[in-house]
């Protein structure tokens, strides 16, 4: 199923819904819960939370992402990268790239990392969604345009938040960009894919 962005703003409601029936999304919503308070009390995250974000993007299982951050890491440095990325997250590319001073996170898990600390203004730019949202994005040959490619899916996201009509799930019907972009993974999960106007 390919659809315009026009198109698929009126269905953010059904595909959220059906997000919310898959066994990630309370996993995710706990994380969520749990990691963003942590940044914001303390302004900073610790390696083992980056190995509950890699459990929860399932890279664990597959890759043993979380276990080769945790272990090539000192306490030390996440610390300070993610301080370093939670100081600025008013700028996407400066955030992200704190976190990909860590060793073995990439633009995909720097994203995710986001999406834990700030679910306000980001999402995760996973395989997933940068399948869907091909068309509107630059080709990713390096981290460069991985990251330029990330700035460009946020735009995405905060357009369809911006144009939303019907309430959202965040206290006072708000819609975060990570729910948005949750919805952008469940359609691109199951198929779906947009196309230009």
């Amino acid at each position: 199923m390919k659809l315009t962005l026009k198109e698929f703003v009126g269905q953010l409601a059904y595909w959220y819904k059906k997000y919310t029936e898959s066994p990630h999304f309370t996993q995710y919503r706990n994380l969520e819960a749990g990691l963003s308070q942590k940044a914001s009390d303390l302004g900073y995250l610790e390696k083992g939370d980056l190995l509950w974000i890699a459990i929860w993007g399932s890279d664990e299982k597959r890759h043993q992402l979380g276990t080769l951050i945790y272990n090539n890491n000192t306490s030390e440095s996440v610390v300070a990268h993610t301080r370093q990325a939670v100081q600025s997250l008013s700028s996407p590319k400066d955030a992200l790239e704190s976190l990909m001073l860590i060793k073995y996170v990439g633009p995909a898990y720097g994203s995710k990392t986001l999406r834990c600390i700030y679910p306000q203004e980001y999402g995760a730019f996973d395989i997933h969604v940068r399948k869907a949202c091909a068309c509107f994005l630059p080709t990713m040959e390096d981290r460069e345009t991985e990251i330029t490619g990330y700035l460009r899916f946020l735009d995405i996201c905060r357009s369809l938040r911006n144009q939303v009509t019907v309430p959202g799930p965040r206290p006072r019907g708000l819609w975060y960009v990570a729910d948005v972009e949750m919805v952008i993974f469940q359609f691109a999960y199951e198929g779906g894919a947009f196309k230009a106007d």
